[in-house]
């Protein structure tokens, strides 16, 4: 796939980490800490967790510092995070196809972003995840059932298509 992934634990596949969707939004202490974490406790894990830090080179490449260039893709200027399940049409919807066929086995999926200037959030599209949530600690939005215009642009990201397979995939935005 020409990523850099992590596995620790051994038995089912049971939660996927990823970050690095979008160039320059920056997860590595996260990772970093996560890594240190479960490196530690992985005789007491009964699943497998797996991190990849960085899980689209495409948008690493094309980033420049801070600005939103890595954001999106340059041949249509879709954001990378919008076009999951994925199709094989475009580089942005051969990417999300793999990122969503390797996510896909895991019973929860976290998607990792930061921002320039914000506080944590999480996103999720599925109510039945509310508790789960609200374990993380963060405020958060729930796009369940929206009419909101506003929302629905978030349509197409990797929680989403999570909920449309009955799965629970959570985005959560680390913040600063």
């Amino acid at each position: 796939v020409g990523v850099n992934s992590y596995t620790f634990g051994e038995g089912p596949t049971g939660i996927f980490i990823q970050g690095g969707i979008h160039g320059g939004e920056v997860t590595y202490f996260i990772f970093h800490n996560i890594y240190k974490f479960l490196q530690a406790n992985e005789s007491k894990l009964k699943k497998q967790v797996t991190l990849i830090p960085i899980i689209n080179p495409p948008a690493w490449i094309q980033r420049l510092y801070y600005y939103t260039m890595g954001k999106f893709n340059f041949y249509k200027g879709a954001d990378w995070n919008r076009g999951y399940p994925g199709d094989q049409t475009t580089l942005s919807g051969r990417n999300s196809k793999i990122i969503y066929d390797l996510s896909r086995d895991y019973e929860v999926v976290l998607d990792l972003h930061t921002a320039r200037i914000s506080r944590p959030y999480t996103i999720f599209n599925d109510r039945n995840m509310l508790p789960l949530v609200k374990t993380i600690g963060f405020k958060y939005n729930s796009l369940a059932d929206t009419k909101d215009p506003k929302q629905l642009k978030m349509k197409g990201m990797l929680s989403d298509a999570r909920a449309q397979d009955n799965k629970m995939g959570i985005t959560i935005e680390c913040g600063t």
